[in-house]
């Protein structure tokens, strides 16, 4: 039986706090491929990185990293084999450090409303065609019908698809807009999920940021430093995300990429 991943969850803020981090933390806690340490201790964080095969950055925000912690990351990501997981506004934490940037793949620059928007899923690579699915989408079903706020307007007839559609599909969430700098999307990345940008109001996007017509949300590269795996989803704003079998089926399976372990059988309990 393989030993469950060691992860270490940290939610530490210093600007706008997401009320879906308890969502967050009580769903990871769930699984069982995952041995899940949360902290929001920069202290607790320097003592227990180390002793983990992934470092899970959840709705960081502003500079939530002191000099001493940030090295401590630094220092995990050099480490041969090991894995970062960014979940949605981790991307506006660290704002000025362009090495945390360069980690994610992306700088956070704002976003509209939170609305619906269609997204499309990217099961082969342009690069890799003739391959089967990537790992992190195999086996997910599409979203269910409880995946969106109670607070969501209806959805527009022009964004709904078939209801077990596994390819594109309307969502409800926050739409992230990211600076092209230090890159968009990351170099040598594999982009997995993509938002269509005329479904929605308050894209800000530049040439460049776009895969045909499409925004990248959820990606995986491997940082240039070290072999550090990369996986990072924009997606997750409200608490329904973490009851949902698509969203969290593509998480834990992010996970598993990013640990570099498919030996897990793909049981998606969230319903």
């Amino acid at each position: 039986m393989t030993s469950p991943i060691k992860a270490l969850l940290f939610t530490r803020t210093s600007d706008y706090r997401h009320a879906s981090i308890p969502a967050l933390a009580t769903s990871l806690s769930s699984l069982s491929s995952l041995s899940l340490t949360h902290t929001e201790s920069l202290s607790e964080l320097q003592t227990l990185l180390p002793a983990q095969d992934i470092l899970i950055l959840g709705h960081n925000t502003g500079d939530f990293l002191d000099d001493e912690s940030l090295s401590a990351v630094e220092a995990f990501v050099e480490r041969e084999g090991t894995g970062v997981v960014g979940v949605h506004a981790c991307t506006a934490g660290m704002l000025e450090c362009q090495w945390y940037a360069d980690l994610l793949g992306a700088r956070f620059d704002g976003h509209p409303e939170p609305q619906w928007g269609r997204l499309k899923v990217h099961y082969r690579s342009e690069e890799a065609k003739d391959q089967g699915e990537h790992f992190v989408l195999q086996g997910i079903p599409a979203p269910s019908p409880s995946s969106f706020p109670s607070s969501a307007s209806p959805c527009p007839e022009t964004l709904r698809a078939s209801p077990d559609s596994r390819t594109d599909f309307p969502w409800f969430d926050e739409w992230y807009n990211f600076k092209p700098i230090p890159r968009f999307p990351p170099k040598g990345s594999t982009v997995l999920v993509s938002v269509d940008p005329t479904t929605y109001q308050g894209w800000t996007g530049e040439s460049g940021d776009e895969i045909g017509s499409l925004h990248p949300l959820v990606w995986c590269h491997e940082a240039e430093k070290g072999s550090t795996r990369v996986f990072h989803t924009a997606l997750g704003h409200f608490d329904e995300a973490y009851a949902d079998r698509w969203f969290m089926g593509m998480l834990e399976r992010g996970i598993w990429w990013a640990a570099r372990r498919g030996c897990y059988c793909m049981k998606v309990k969230h319903v």
